[in-house]
């Protein structure tokens, strides 16, 4: 399962993460205090925000909202899925010559652009990430900001919402990519909140309430659905046998994979195998 890089840039207020999945992973719904910009530059990412999901190809671009529910998918038709996503607090925005009396921080972004040079410089972007050292950081940066720059100027008005805002209290959105992350790689026997809450430097308690502030289930209910959303992608997408994918993703047995699945899914994965039908995962 890929690990997303993040780069901290402190002094203009953004993230800037590199993601790279060879395997299918899906992010439930959630929100977080942050906007994001993501730049699509291999395969096909998945993302589902007032309730329409678009398909995200090379040199697309989309925004994840602050506040605002939405989830994602990668890793679609068996293809490794790479991008890059800029992220930051709307208040920011004036870091980077946009007014304070400027709309943006209270507006939400819809739909998905053709960018292809928003594209290369997020090529670019990955290519300076790789190398690690302080010049190739404030690099990445220049080319972040360069990027929002370009987003906002072209974004059509059709497509701006203005948005409410609430008071609730969310994980950082590189928090909670890492959390989700690494719960995918973790078998029901490794599964602990704890070891979670201490990846991201929280304790227990505030991470349990951050997370299921931001996905509006506990970190156990998230995980167990991570896993069966894992083992309904094997049944469709492979021929392995069903003792054999429960074995996998760490089941006692059959018959315990075989039952939480039913409660999940409504239907055994024999039968589930033989409809042939993607779940919502969402």
């Amino acid at each position: 399962m890929g690990v997303s890089k993040f780069v901290c840039c402190p002094e203009s207020g953004l993230r800037v993460q590199l993601f790279h999945h060879e395997e299918a992973i899906t992010f439930p719904m959630h929100a977080h205090d942050e906007m994001a910009i993501v730049i699509g530059t291999e395969g096909i990412l998945e993302s589902t925000q007032f309730s329409c999901r678009e398909l995200l190809h090379e040199d697309q671009v989309l925004f994840t909202n602050a506040k605002i529910p939405h989830a994602s998918r990668y890793y679609i038709e068996n293809k490794p899925t790479r991008g890059v996503t800029i992220e930051f607090h709307p208040a920011v925005l004036h870091r980077l010559g946009y007014p304070r009396s400027s709309p943006y921080p209270r507006s939400v972004f819809m739909g998905k652009l053709n960018m292809p040079r928003v594209g290369q410089l997020a090529r670019m972007i990955e290519d300076e990430m790789l190398k690690s050292d302080q010049s190739s950081l404030l690099m990445a940066t220049a080319l972040a900001r360069q990027i929002i720059s370009l987003v906002l100027r072209e974004w059509p008005q059709s497509l701006i919402r203005r948005q409410d805002a609430n008071d609730h209290r969310y994980l950082p959105r590189h928090e909670l990519v890492r959390s989700i992350e690494i719960m995918s790689s973790m078998s029901p026997h490794d599964f602990r909140v704890p070891f979670l809450a201490g990846q991201v430097n929280r304790s227990t308690s505030t991470f349990s309430r951050l997370f299921t502030h931001s996905t509006g289930i506990s970190p156990h209910k998230s995980y167990s659905n991570l896993l069966l959303g894992q083992a309904a992608d094997l049944l469709l997408n492979t021929d392995r046998q069903i003792k054999e994918i429960a074995l996998d993703l760490g089941f006692r047995n059959f018959s315990h994979f075989s039952n939480v699945f039913r409660q999940r899914w409504k239907m055994t994965p024999t039968e589930f195998r033989e409809k042939s039908c993607l779940p919502d995962y969402f």
